[in-house]
């Protein structure tokens, strides 16, 4: 048994962002990405969530693909569940653009 949620934003294309997002798992296995809506491939940075039911802080960078100005669809974050009883708490998110230097 699986299961998929994840929260889509439109971003533009060209540009770095960051999630930071507070969560716990309690059972089962998860997996936090990033990716297209387009079903791609997660982007780098996909990674296992201890599943122990503590708090932990995650954090993703990402570079939106696409030209300047062109709005992407992107689901972040992306929580992959697997397992009859995968429980999942998320406590915040926060998705922001890297600053350029």
């Amino acid at each position: 048994e699986s299961a998929e949620v994840f929260l889509l934003r439109m971003l533009p294309g060209g540009t770095v962002y960051e999630l930071i997002i507070d969560m716990a798992a309690a059972q089962g296995e998860v997996t936090l990405a990033v990716g297209l809506e387009s079903g791609a491939a997660p982007f780098d940075g996909a990674g296992e969530v201890t599943a122990d039911g503590s708090l932990y802080r995650f954090q993703i960078q990402f570079t939106v693909p696409g030209e300047p100005g062109q709005s992407v669809r992107v689901k972040c974050p992306i929580l992959q569940m697997r397992g009859p009883d995968a429980v999942v708490h998320v406590a915040n998110v926060l998705i922001r653009k890297v600053a350029e230097v």
